[in-house]
């Protein structure tokens, strides 16, 4: 069985954001071969926005270099390897051709039963995040218009960054396949199909941009846990010593440290230092006798006659 911290199902924006935020100890589940098929692979337009955080801005000079970003518009279609290599970068897991067959509620997390590519993998996670259910589907198709055409009813029309090749969407009818919309599109006067998509579009009509949807994704990770919300909002600690690990030796290290002037921070996973030394023995030796050990050991002591404990 795989453990992960936090399983995302489908590859969207918003869980593409989360996970690259969050990196190490985040699996994507994705059913298709397309890191944010709504808004990538449909060939979905999208409103020209401002970057609003690291990865949209690295999202947005990758799309200008790509000459992505013509008029009013954004076309991140081709934006998909740029938002792949930030999944690794980071350090996140990615799983495509992923069916989500179950999810069972356990002890302190969720037994996630899945079919990848071509056998059955079991995962665990601490926190599962289902796929966000839709509320419309529509179509966009890559054309070039002759003389004739005129803009079917209830359709919309984009420009590209080609200025005789446009994008047109149209309403989905209830139960429509992918074989009746090609034949739709064949059929329309004055189009001539360029490229149609193996997939719908599926939307909600407040959906925000993409570089909005990564963003709400980043945010979103901090919300889940009162720890991760509260490391958000932790101010930044300096100082002149790291000690990892707080117990016999560490405990001691930083002592001295400290009262060398320097400015020591200790990190342990426990609530007190000492480890063995405090936790479960006393009088534990500690390699050497003098210094610190005894005046340790004698402040120990000094505290037990306060309150009464005969050693």
């Amino acid at each position: 069985m795989f453990l992960y911290e936090d399983i995302y199902e489908e590859a969207s924006a918003v869980h593409l954001g989360a996970a690259i935020a969050q990196g190490k100890g985040a699996l994507i589940l994705e059913s298709t071969l397309h890191p944010a098929k709504e808004y990538l692979a449909s060939f979905r337009p999208c409103p020209k926005e401002e970057e609003k955080g690291q990865l949209s801005h690295a999202l947005k000079e990758y799309m200008k270099k790509e000459q992505l970003i013509p008029g009013s518009c954004m076309h991140p279609y081709g934006a998909g390897p740029l938002l792949l290599s930030k999944v690794q970068e980071a350090g996140a897991d990615m799983r495509f051709l992923s069916q989500v067959l179950s999810v069972e509620k356990i002890q302190d997390g969720f037994c996630v039963h899945a079919f990848c590519m071509d056998r059955k993998e079991d995962f665990f996670c601490r926190r599962f995040h289902p796929k966000k259910k839709t509320e419309k589907r529509c179509y966009h198709a890559l054309i070039r218009k002759t003389e004739d055409f005129l803009l079917p009813e209830s359709c919309d029309i984009f420009p590209t960054v080609k200025k005789d090749l446009f994008i047109l969407r149209l309403p989905l009818s209830e139960g429509e396949n992918l074989l009746s919309v090609h034949q739709r599109i064949r059929a329309l006067p004055g189009v001539c199909p360029v490229h149609l998509p193996d997939l719908f579009c599926e939307y909600h009509e407040n959906d925000p941009g993409l570089f909005s949807a990564l963003e709400m994704g980043k945010e979103s990770l901090f919300h889940q846990s009162p720890e991760r919300k509260a490391a958000k909002e932790a101010p930044a600690l300096f100082c002149d010593i790291l000690v990892a690990g707080g117990g016999t030796s560490g405990a001691l290290a930083a002592l001295r440290a400290a009262k060398s002037g320097m400015k020591v921070i200790v990190l342990d996973r426990l609530a007190y230092p000492g480890g063995m030394h405090t936790g479960a023995v006393f009088g534990y030796y500690l390699g050497a006798k003098g210094g610190l050990y005894e005046e340790i050991d004698a402040r120990a002591m000094e505290i037990q006659r306060e309150m009464g404990i005969e050693s």
